[in-house]
């Protein structure tokens, strides 16, 4: 339920953030795009957080750690929590001034890059960060690799042009 939670402010804050930042012509993406429909992009949120739940507690423990499903899953929700939070306050910031904005935006990166090191250790028992590092951005390649290629099989992909 927390996870739900997340999605769902996340997605509304998402929405938000459209009427506060100003839009930039021919810059329309997947994101905004998905901002635009608050609902879809929760249940898109939420889909992606349980798979970095999945990934967090099967390549932790493979690696040897002995977090389990659970575990993972009440870490992300809450690192999705406080995630929220920073970035609401990012985007008050931006609103209402917009280059502290920028800066706080670079500061709730490195916090949320240190909040998924630190929930990872935890779940799982690790000691060294920099593994835990190396592990997540490992994990983060193959799955882009991984699911890069199904799309294409799928043919999910645009064409490129040559």
């Amino acid at each position: 339920m927390l996870l739900a939670l997340a999605s769902i402010l996340s997605a509304i804050l998402a929405h938000l953030a459209l009427y506060v930042l100003p839009a930039v012509p021919g810059q329309e993406g997947m994101l905004m795009a998905l901002s635009r429909a608050p609902l879809t992009l929760s249940v898109v949120q939420f889909a992606a957080a349980v798979t970095g739940a999945i990934l967090l507690s099967g390549v932790g423990r493979m690696f040897g750690g002995r977090g389990l499903f659970p575990d993972a899953l009440l870490a992300v929700g809450w690192a999705e929590i406080v995630m929220f939070v920073l970035q609401a306050g990012q985007l008050a910031l931006t609103a209402i001034l917009p280059p502290l904005g920028a800066l706080a935006g670079l500061a709730v990166l490195g916090l949320g890059i240190y909040l998924i090191v630190a929930l990872t250790m935890a779940v799982h028992g690790f000691r060294n960060a920099f593994l835990v590092v190396l592990g997540i951005v490992g994990t983060i390649f193959v799955t882009g690799f991984l699911m890069s290629t199904a799309a294409a099989m799928l043919g999910l992909l645009s064409e490129v042009p040559a």
